[in-house]
């Protein structure tokens, strides 16, 4: 190591004063040049740093802004108790207490086929509502209206595929 800073001392030694000033000058720029690269992504760094501080203090304004509403979305089902009846057992109970028939119940894995009927739409409307409050995802629902020469005196026939949310 000191044979060769000895032998670049020399050499400089040996060069004329305006070489050694472009020499010199020439280090310098060098120098520099490799600061500003080893700088300049730190720069751009927290430039987007700075960017993103600035959208997320928007969206914490707007978000803040928001918070009434926000507050009001809440559903309009009733706290439920936990109930220990089975999917069946619930969907069967909650069609007899919107004044239906069950017909038939399937239970098949985490999904149930219910074919219920009844004489108010409303009362169907609020079952899907029950349903749903429950846990239960309803992913179809087919309506007919049974002919007049079945035994049912029900005026609607509601089959529901359902399934638990959880």
């Amino acid at each position: 190591m000191r044979d060769r800073l000895a032998s670049i001392t020399s050499y400089f030694a040996g060069l004329q004063s305006r070489e050694k000033i472009f020499v010199a000058v020439g280090a310098l720029l060098i120098l520099g040049l490799l600061t500003i690269k080893a700088l300049l992504p730190l720069g751009q760094t927290y430039r987007g740093f700075v960017e993103q501080q600035q959208l997320l203090e928007a969206d914490l304004l707007w978000l803040q802004q928001q918070r009434e509403t926000v507050a009001k979305l809440t559903n309009s089902c009733p706290v439920l108790r936990q109930q220990k009846n089975s999917g069946s057992g619930a969907l069967s109970q909650l069609v007899r207490r919107n004044q239906w028939q069950v017909e038939r119940l399937d239970e098949n894995g985490d999904k149930v086929s219910l074919v219920a009927a009844g004489d108010d739409s409303n009362r169907l409307l609020q079952l899907i509502h029950q349903i749903a409050c429950y846990g239960f995802a309803v992913d179809s629902i087919e309506i007919v209206r049974p002919e007049r020469s079945d035994s049912i005196s029900a005026n609607l026939r509601a089959v529901l595929e359902v399934r638990n949310a959880d």
